[in-house]
């Protein structure tokens, strides 16, 4: 006699597709050789959508527990050796305490199988690494790898006449396991199930990542469900409450039920609870949203290639809700997949051995992980392509003749947003080009100019003069529409804007006033507002150095830096003597609104100059010198820390992956050195300035001067990545040039000696190797190549793509502008959390003046680092492409409720377009991320 039996129902719910499993037990039941012989087989099977066996397979034991399934969809069941006979008269303590195993089953095969010395009731878990973690009733806790084999064992408790309780186990941040134990004597039938019952022994205990037992709290919960929250805190089954519990099994609050009951379901927002009195109780998961909420990490001093046999201090920065951040918060973890290789404790990262690491930073409910490669020596090794790099001339221009008796010179060209070329000489004669090769317009200001021109968020073409003159052009037409004499025979040192489009312009005095070995100037500065009239004006001391103001991000203080002069050696009756220079640097906090001074702060000496302040996201304010020292000064004019790095910095420091980059010349080209927060990046050439240097999302334009003295006024184009490797170098013909910066569309002007501007873009074309070494097989492999031949998209300085990695709102519109070859630039600044020093900055701009972005949606905080969701990349590149608004295409997404009523039209829209598709299940997903293949992909597709 046969008989079959379904003993559990279990489903797999994924994106793409749902799976049905079910398990079953046949009993059969026969004489052999004259007495009845009982076999027990149990099987596994999944069905199709018809209800039929897609497939169906023998697990060779019978099951006891309730299967369940892994992340990747894998079907896990437990399982006992297979059942003869009549097994009623074993007694539960045997049963329970008898050898098992857990099955891993997919596509009809046993994928792995983990031996137990007894039952398990809980649900198995699994790390990072794919480990397997099991509690048995025999109350022991068994680690596996992915092959099934034993990593370590514990034994809970010695006494076998107990049985394990307890199901919930958990990893914590630094990568122990928390398992909530409850121990229950067999040999007393008849227990009262009250909290503080001696017959239960309630524990939580912490077990390292070696199997050993940390530590055993004793816990009044009795903990045989629970549910995990994503900031750490856990619902635990109090039998007749729920009970709200932190990691260390403190109760918090709870919730009575007045009947017994079990934690039944979750799903994003609810915990459903069944009760034994028939009751479901629904619990709402609340999200924290006070300003003190952490919403992002990421890690400041790492990089993709580092040293072996080096510590690295731990530095992981949080940004909290209110804009606020903070470096290694207590309470954040560091984590290695590899210890081998690299480890962290209390000092930081130690690299020990040379391999590739992950290594990972964690808070509350945050993470951040990063890959690095660890060589014998940083950057050395780094994989990727062979780039090369030429000019491709677009056109030439004879420009207005210069008086070489006075040695007039031009200045570096200049390229605005527009594509139009300004040229400058030394004597004030000006030059506009149109993006055709068309001289539009020139005039002659007849007075001397050593400051580079400036244009404002207008467009118009500001110039100071050596006098005290300040001008502005109408960019088109040429014609002087502000004229103005604002400091008489001072020289313009800064002109700079500030979100409002508030001009602030500074004029040094050209009369140097001595006392005894000091030589001391006085700047004038002064505020003016977009109608051009003066706000105030104040007098500092000293010279400015920089020609760009410093704001904060309110953009309530104005940061400037000036220095006066001492003539070490120089003595009454030789006062021509040989003299040693010293620049005494001061820095200004100035409000912004009245002019008025906040503080001013001293910075000490240097040998020539003193660069542009750099303003951190916590308001710390970063000074430098071309003597190769660095200063961290606070918001209230206190210094934070000060370092002597003995090299001669050719300009001031950029921010970038939280490290203060320094370029500084040196033999090694390209190799990265780092030094706690400052990371210097060799070059054989120097920068003229800091303006010469282009910061891009992923690597670095340069526009560089000939270093040695028989080629002095030579100049080259490079790009470096930002692991500091040369990326691609490009000389530039002739001698006494003038070469511009390298714009955001990668082209570059030049004027040469005879005084012809030529305007060229710069082809880069990879010429051996795998372009990016993880999209060998990927399906995106040919859009990402395309888009990357085209200057689309880029990869990471390890030679990656990294196809799965989130996009980022700043990365999208960098791809979209590049893709439908906008010409970016940066005006008014629309959100604080963009400084004009972020690199996205231009394009984030002019997404929001092109309309492509609805600045009003998003306050004063654009958040540029937030993954894009899809219905962000549907709206804004409809929008970009000027779609037609339409509804047609979205009669068949299911999901159309949770897109925003204003935007169903552009979704719609891109829908019908081909561009952007919904999923197999018919929705669309608008709150979903994008993926940086799944980017390539849509971008390819316009």
């Amino acid at each position: 006699m046969e008989r079959t039996n379904i003993t559990s129902l279990v489903k797999y719910a994924d994106t793409l597709e749902d799976k049905v499993f079910i398990t079953t037990y046949k009993i059969d039941t026969k004489f052999v050789e004259g007495k009845l012989s009982t076999e027990w087989i149990s099987y596994a099977e999944e069905l199709n959508a018809s209800g039929s066996s897609r497939w169906k397979v023998n697990m060779y034991g019978s099951s006891y527990n309730t299967p369940m399934t892994d992340k990747q969809g894998n079907l896990i069941v437990y399982l006992e050796a297979s059942k003869k006979g009549d097994q009623s008269g074993s007694s539960q303590l045997s049963q329970d305490r008898s050898p098992g195993e857990v099955k891993v089953i997919s596509e009809g095969a046993v994928k792995k199988s983990y031996s137990l010395s007894a039952r398990s009731y809980a649900p198995v878990i699994f790390d990072d690494q794919q480990n397997a973690y099991i509690v048995t009733r025999d109350a022991v806790i068994t680690k596996f790898d992915t092959q099934g084999k034993l990593i370590w064992k514990l034994q809970i408790d010695e006494d076998t006449n107990v049985l394990e309780n307890g199901t919930a186990m958990q990893l914590d941040k630094d990568g122990s396991l928390l398992f909530y134990s409850s121990l229950i004597g067999y040999d007393k039938t008849k227990v009262e199930k009250t909290e503080q019952s001696e017959y239960f022994k309630n524990r939580l205990l912490r077990i390292n990542q070696r199997g050993e037992l940390q530590s055993s709290i004793k816990s009044g919960l009795y903990a045989s469900s629970v549910v995990s929250l994503d900031n750490g805190m856990n619902v635990i089954n109090g039998y007749n409450k729920v009970v709200l519990s932190d990691l260390k099994s403190t109760k918090l609050t709870e919730y009575n039920t007045n009947s017994p009951i079990y934690l039944t379901y979750r799903d994003i927002n609810t915990i459903y609870v069944g009760t034994e009195s028939g009751r479901i109780i629904a619990f709402e998961i609340k999200q924290a949203s006070n300003k003190g909420d952490a919403v992002s990490i990421t890690f400041g001093n790492l990089f993709p290639y580092i040293e072996s046999k080096s510590t690295y201090s731990l530095f992981a920065t949080v940004k909290w809700a209110d804009g606020k951040e903070q470096t290694n918060p207590q309470g954040i973890v560091y984590r290695s997949n590899n210890e081998k290789i690299a480890y962290f404790d209390k000092q930081g990262l130690h690299t020990v051995g040379a391999g590739e690491v992950e290594v990972s930073a964690e808070y509350l409910h945050l993470k951040t992980t990063m890959k690095i490669k660890i060589n014998e020596r940083a950057y050395m090794n780094e994989p990727g392509v062979t780039y090369s790099a030429q000019l491709v001339k677009k056109w030439g221009v004879s420009l207005p003749t210069l008086n070489s008796s006075i040695n007039e010179v031009y200045q570096a060209p200049l390229i605005s947003d527009n594509g139009t070329v300004y040229a400058l000489s030394s004597q004030g004669k000006v030059a506009a080009v149109s993006l055709e090769g068309k001289l539009q317009w020139q005039y002659d200001l007849k007075d001397q100019v050593w400051a580079r021109p400036a244009i404002g968020p207008d467009g118009r073409l500001f110039i100071g003069t050596n006098s005290g003159l300040l001008t502005a052009f109408d960019p088109s037409s040429g014609k002087q529409v502000h004229h103005n004499m604002v400091a008489a025979n001072q020289r313009n040192t800064m002109i700079g804007w500030d979100r409002s489009s508030n001009r602030y312009t500074g004029f040094t005095n050209n009369n140097i006033v001595r006392d005894g070995n000091k030589r001391s100037v006085t700047s004038y500065l002064e505020a003016s507002n977009v109608s051009d009239t003066r706000l105030w004006s104040i007098s500092l001391s000293g010279e400015i150095t920089h020609f760009e103001p410093t704001l904060n991000d309110t953009g309530d203080t104005l940061y400037v830096i000036t220095t006066a002069d001492e003539w070490v050696g120089e003595s009454a009756t030789i006062p021509s003597g040989i003299v040693q220079i010293r620049r005494h640097g001061t820095l200004y906090a100035i409000n912004a609104s009245s002019g008025s001074i906040r503080w001013k702060y001293e910075l000490g000496v240097s040998d020539n100059t003193f660069y542009k302040p750099l303003l951190l996201q916590d308001g710390t304010i970063v000074t430098s010198s071309s003597q190769g020292t660095v200063e961290a000064v606070d918001k209230e004019g206190k210094s934070k820390w000060k370092k002597n790095l003995k090299v001669y910095a050719y300009t001031g420091p950029f921010l970038s992956e939280n490290k203060l980059v320094i370029f500084k010349p040196g033999e090694n080209i390209g190799v990265t050195e780092g030094e706690e927060l400052i990371r210097f990046i060799n070059v054989k050439n120097y920068p003229e300035s800091t303006n010469s240097i282009n910061q891009q999302q992923n690597e670095w334009l340069l526009t560089l001067s000939d270093n040695t003295y028989a080629s002095r006024g030579r100049h080259s184009l490079a790009s470096y990545n930002l692991a500091g490797k040369l990326k691609w170098e490009l000389p530039i013909a002739g001698e006494k040039t003038a070469v511009s910066r390298i714009s955001n569309n990668f082209q570059v002007a030049v004027i040469d000696s005879a005084g012809e501007l030529t305007f060229s873009d710069i082809e880069v074309k990879h010429t051996s190797g795998l372009l990016f070494s993880d999209l060998k097989l990927h399906w995106a492999k040919g859009a990402v190549e395309e888009l990357a031949a085209a200057g689309v998209v880029d990869g990471f300085p390890d030679g990656t793509y990294r196809p799965a990695a989130q996009v980022t709102r700043e990365q999208f519109l960098a791809m979209l502008a590049k893709k439908l070859k906008v010409s970016v630039k940066a005006e008014n600044l629309s959100f604080l959390d963009v400084p004009s020093t972020r690199w996205s900055r231009p394009f984030i701009e002019s997404a929001v003046t092109q309309g492509w972005i609805d600045a009003s949606k998003y306050g004063n905080r654009f958040k540029p680092e937030q993954p894009i969701t899809r219905e962000e990349v549907a709206v804004w590149t409809a929008k970009a492409l000027k779609l037609i608004e339409k509804t047609d295409g979205l009669a068949k997404i299911s999901d159309k409720s949770s897109i925003q009523a204003s935007n169903l039209g552009l979704v719609g829209g891109i829908i019908d377009s081909g561009i952007i598709t919904g999923y197999k299940d018919g929705s669309f997903k608008p709150l979903a991320t994008l993926t940086r293949a799944e980017a390539a992909a849509l971008l390819a597709r316009m």
